[in-house]
C-alpha cells in the first residue's frame, strides 16, 4: 500500500478506474531528494485506491493511498 499526499494530479484515480497491467519503479527519497532505494514491480495492477477524507471541522493534510498487486518485486539500494 502507497500512501502520498493528496496534488490533484489524477494519474493514480485513472488508473485505478482504468486498469491495466504495467511495470513500474517506486523511489524512496531521504535527505535533500536523494534517491536512497526504489523497488522495481512488473505486472502490477491496482486493486484498491483511496482518496482523501474531507471535512469542513479538521486542518489536515488530505492523503490518498493505492494498493498494488504484482507479479514480482526486487529491492535496489542507492549509493
Amino acid at each position: 500500500m502507497l500512501k502520498q499526499g493528496f496534488t490533484g494530479d489524477n494519474k493514480l484515480w485513472n488508473w485505478r478506474y482504468s486498469p491495466k497491467r504495467v511495470n513500474g519503479t517506486i523511489y524512496q527519497l531521504g535527505a535533500e531528494l536523494k534517491c536512497v532505494c526504489r523497488w522495481e514491480f512488473s505486472n502490477g495492477y491496482p486493486v484498491k485506491w483511496e482518496g482523501p477524507d474531507f471535512s469542513a471541522d479538521k486542518n489536515e493534510l488530505a492523503i490518498e493511498t493505492i494498493e498494488i498487486a504484482h507479479e514480482g518485486l526486487e529491492m535496489f539500494m542507492e549509493g
